[in-house]
């Protein structure tokens, strides 16, 4: 039996986790992914998985600005959620998806919305699934707000220690 809670906050700690990978301390990106996690479940609460994915799907970011790469954390959230999914076998099984998970890049790429698109439209089709999945997501999506506001404290604080922005006595 699957722990659908604890799943869920394991993902969505992996997804801040992979946000702040290799030593980024960058307190944007993480109050970025703070607020698409917050939006997502706006859209996922009021409109459905459907509309969640094709928002995600929209928000993406294909340019890079200035030579730089992009904090695209719309992006992020979707290839994150799908690697995790990919690694979960009892997961999905207990969801009720299939093993046909869609595969992105590490940047958005063409094809990339018929996939996931095509992808949900099979999972949603079903009521009792559906219901499971957004029930699933809702958590995932509220562990990952509380996950990065958390991580965005941590950097607020290791910043004031390491600046001496502090009180002294």
């Amino acid at each position: 039996m699957v722990d659908l809670d604890r799943e869920a906050l394991q993902i969505a700690q992996q997804l801040v986790e992979n946000i702040s990978a290799g030593g980024n301390k960058d307190d944007k990106k993480i109050k970025e992914l703070e607020n698409q996690f917050t939006k997502s479940l706006g859209i996922l609460t009021e409109s459905g998985v459907y509309a969640l994915f094709v928002y995600l799907l929209a928000k993406r970011k294909k340019e890079k600005r200035d030579g730089g790469a992009v904090n695209d954390p719309c992006h992020e959230i979707l290839n994150g959620l799908f690697n995790a999914l990919k690694g979960r076998g009892a997961l999905c099984a207990t969801l009720g998806l299939n093993d046909n998970i869609p595969s992105l890049g590490v940047k958005p790429e063409e094809g990339d919305a018929k996939k996931v698109l095509d992808w949900v439209a099979v999972q949603v089709g079903d009521l009792g699934r559906l219901l499971l999945l957004r029930d699933f997501l809702l958590r995932t999506f509220t562990y990952g707000r509380y996950c990065a506001a958390a991580r965005k404290t941590e950097l607020k604080a290791g910043s004031s220690e390491a600046g001496g922005g502090g009180v002294t006595p």
